[in-house]
């Protein structure tokens, strides 16, 4: 039996856009409405990162929504949890990333990995070269300015790109 990112990439007839969120930022209940837009706006897959205290490998807008959250308390329990809580309302793949202290620390069986683009011209450029495009930092600073608003009209734009043949 194949898994859903894997029916997700067999289905594409474009590549698949693929958008990152931190889990509980700005808080879990808007990370929840964050996914959903995303997905009512062309996600194809969603990456879902457990906030870790020391991103190295993220740009200043994720490692301050990784800041954030933890100040705020949200913990990999509450992600994981979050992530369940989706998967009931939503068909669309989700993809968990985190650091790998916290899969160490909770068990390696139960995770996997993750990549990044932040403008359309991106996306055209990219959309007959690979699988998926991954949009993250730029979805989280659209968010800190304008809201659920902002995030969408972004991703009708990117998914406009992918979807032209041009």
């Amino acid at each position: 039996m194949r898994n859903d990112i894997e029916a997700a990439f067999s289905r594409r007839q474009k590549p698949l856009l693929m958008t990152h969120v931190v889990a509980g930022y700005p808080d879990l209940d808007r990370s929840r409405e964050t996914v959903g837009v995303m997905v009512e706006n062309g996600a194809g897959l969603v990456e879902i990162q457990i906030p870790f205290t020391d991103p190295l490998a993220d740009g200043p807008t994720i490692t301050a929504a990784n800041r954030d959250t933890l100040k705020n308390g949200v913990r990999p329990k509450d992600c994981l949890a979050m992530v369940r809580q989706l998967k009931k309302r939503i068909s669309t793949p989700i993809l968990v990333m985190t650091y790998g202290n916290i899969p160490y620390r909770m068990g390696l069986e139960r995770f996997a990995a993750g990549f990044g683009v932040s403008r359309p011209e991106h996306v055209r450029l990219l959309r007959n070269k690979v699988d998926a495009v991954v949009i993250g930092s730029r979805l989280l600073h659209l968010y800190n300015i304008g809201g659920l608003k902002g995030v969408a009209s972004f991703l009708r734009l990117c998914r406009r790109e992918l979807d032209s043949s041009g």
